[in-house]
């Protein structure tokens, strides 16, 4: 039951996380360097949350990180359509997140579990 929970809660974060960060950050105007900046500590959560999912709930371990990554990757292919040009950077970017949420909580996880 918990993990249900957990995992209902993971998704409900990431669709959060996914459009007021993830979106925000490709679609609010201002320079590139700013918007790196914020792309950085959005993966920094990412990260963050999937160490705090697999050390909570280490049962799933890596699997928390596309449970909270993957709204947020879907969120950022759906923009990525309608700004074509930057396709390449876009699926960089979905990658990196479904990178760091994975490792974070297979950290967390292997935290736990030691």
């Amino acid at each position: 039951m918990k993990n249900i929970i957990g995992i209902i809660l993971a998704i409900a974060i990431g669709i959060f996380i996914g459009f007021f960060g993830v979106v925000n950050s490709v679609f609010s105007d201002g320079p590139m360097d700013e918007r790196l900046v914020f792309i950085g500590i959005i993966l920094v959560v990412y990260a963050g949350l999937g160490a705090v999912w697999g050390f909570l709930l280490p049962e799933r371990g890596w699997k928390w990180g596309l449970y909270l990554g993957v709204p947020g990757a879907v969120g950022l292919l759906l923009f990525m359509l309608s700004e074509f040009t930057l396709f390449g950077y876009f699926l960089l970017y979905a990658a990196a997140l479904l990178a760091v949420a994975c490792l974070g909580a297979w950290g967390g996880a292997r935290l736990r579990t030691r």
